[in-house]
């Protein structure tokens, strides 16, 4: 038999997914694989007689049972990622369930004596083969991808954003649940990383007394890495134009209104006339979470440059201003999967007069009618950034589908929660919970 080879038909509709304790792995069995084995060129003699030509098989049943087993390894730069390993593989081939098709020059017995040799050894043959190449390809696949990103992973569609997601410990299996804890520290790659002020809290893997599937614990050490990567890679700046305060809003803005922040303006420019603002942060961090006020918040440096539309058409920069360690809380609003932010309280600690066209400003009045100006402001702003909801992923790797967010406010870290779909090609078996704990993907059964 020359030119064998064994081909896998179409994708399969019947996965359960199991978990093992024993071996730490989650175990996929799929029992309705199909199949074709196909010999190009066979040739069998029996005395005179010569059978020759070629042979197809279908394989109508094929149960394939591969395990997933996690534990850890240290690569030779020291870095901790995950060690794969492969667990209770198992092909088995339903005999009973094929169909031969013998083309060529054949003869009735040679068809029965095939039937019996092809049921006993190949199908043997095949088995082991299969095994053998499902438990040498899961680790070697999954370990060169582990030690080809080296705990590290670019975020998409940003260049030079990168995620450090070394993992100190091995995933945990259990009964009822699968999860893994990383580093989740998200740095600029051109900067390298930079270790957040705020401490790593203690944080729970899982908690059975929520009712969320899929459950995610992100500490304010994460948190103020993403904002402070952020802010390196993307960076936080725009417009706040006249035009998009509400006209029923108490504050304008105009020169006569910023003329209380700016005094001068008015006189060096005219009355009634619009002022855009720009707004740039060049630092952002000391993120802390509070789980007695349910709220986050941080310190920010930014500075503010305000541009006057003249009369002329002309718009100039008319003050730029730097805003020192400035304290803002604030909570997550959740719709579905979108989370809106808004602010509590902004309070600024100093301002710096760099510049501005009509006078001598004074740092410290500016700082007390800003933070008044906030305290009034605030609605605004808030109405501003709800029309910019941040959308969370909710695909997990193309298996699960995330629905129906919810936050919770611990000590240092949050508490994510959402609803799984599995959106396989099978629904009829899916795990029945499904948690990211500790920054990192995490299933559960």
């Amino acid at each position: 038999m020359i030119g064998n080879k064994f081909v896998l038909l179409e994708s399969p509709d019947d996965v359960q997914f199991i978990t093992d304790v024993t071996d730490n792995a989650i175990v996929f069995e799929v029992t309705d694989f199909r199949g074709t084995f196909y010999c190009d060129h066979f040739r069998y003699k029996e005395t005179i007689f010569v059978a020759k030509g070629d042979i197809e098989v279908d394989l109508k049943k094929i149960k394939i049972t591969a395990g997933v087993g996690f534990g850890k390894t240290t690569l030779p730069d020291g870095r901790d990622v995950p060690l794969i390993s492969a667990v209770k593989v198992d092909v088995d081939i339903d005999r009973r369930d094929i169909d031969i098709h013998l083309h060529g020059n054949i003869w009735t017995d040679f068809a029965s004596l095939f039937e019996v040799f092809f049921k006993g050894t190949v199908i043997d043959m095949i088995d082991e083969t299969a095994t053998a190449a499902l438990n040498t390809g899961i680790p070697l696949v999954g370990n060169t991808i582990m030690t080809k990103l080296d705990g590290y992973f670019p975020v998409p569609l940003i260049p030079g954003w990168i995620v450090d997601w070394e993992t100190p410990e091995a995933a945990i299996v259990t009964d009822t649940y699968f999860s893994i804890g990383c580093k989740g520290l998200m740095f600029d790659k051109q900067i390298g990383e930079e270790e957040p002020s705020v401490v790593i809290p203690d944080m729970p893997y899982y908690n059975s007394s929520l009712p969320q599937q899929y459950q995610a614990y992100v500490s304010s050490y994460s948190i103020d890495g993403f904002f402070s990567s952020l802010i390196e890679v993307v960076g936080i700046h725009g417009w706040v134009n006249a035009t998009e305060v509400p006209a029923k809003s108490p504050f304008q803005l105009t020169t006569d209104m910023v003329n209380k922040l700016l005094p001068g303006i008015v006189s060096h420019y005219g009355s009634g006339l619009p002022v855009d603002v720009r707004f740039n942060v060049t630092s952002l961090g000391n993120f802390q979470v509070s789980e007695a006020d349910e709220e986050m918040g941080g310190v920010a440096t930014l500075t503010l440059e305000f541009w006057v539309e003249q009369a002329s058409g002309v718009t100039e920069m008319a003050a730029d201003l730097r805003l020192n360690d400035v304290l803002f809380k604030f909570t997550a609003l959740v719709n579905n999967m979108d989370v809106s932010l808004n602010i509590t309280k902004v309070n600024i600690d100093s301002v710096d007069v760099i510049s501005d066209t009509f006078g001598r400003l004074s740092g410290l009045t500016i700082k007390v009618e800003l933070n008044n100006a906030f305290r009034i402001g605030l609605p605004i702003m808030n109405l501003i950034l709800a029309k910019h909801p941040i959308p969370v992923p909710s695909n997990i790797f193309g298996l699960f589908e995330l629905s129906d967010l919810t936050l919770a406010y611990f000590d240092n870290y949050i508490y994510a929660g959402a609803t799984p779909t599995f959106t396989g090609k099978t629904n009829k078996d899916r795990l029945s919970h499904v948690s990211q704990v500790k920054n990192a993907f995490a299933v559960t059964q």
